[in-house]
């Protein structure tokens, strides 16, 4: 059984790794729709790395 689960895991991985390398930027498609979105409303997010894997979202006004 956890051998199944480590096969599963492992393909798993492989096809978010490929998913993930077509991304246009360093964040997702739904991340990119919310900050679309909440850019029409006048809201200006950005996002600000923080270190190797790491990033914050700050908001503030256009």
């Amino acid at each position: 059984m956890l051998e199944e689960i480590r096969v599963n895991m492992i393909t798993r991985i492989v096809s978010k790794r490929k998913q993930c390398s077509s991304w246009e930027y360093n964040y997702g498609p739904v991340i990119k729709k919310k900050f679309d979105d909440n850019n029409k409303e006048g809201v200006d997010w950005k996002m600000i790395w923080n270190g190797k894997n790491g990033c914050e979202v700050k908001k503030g006004r256009k």
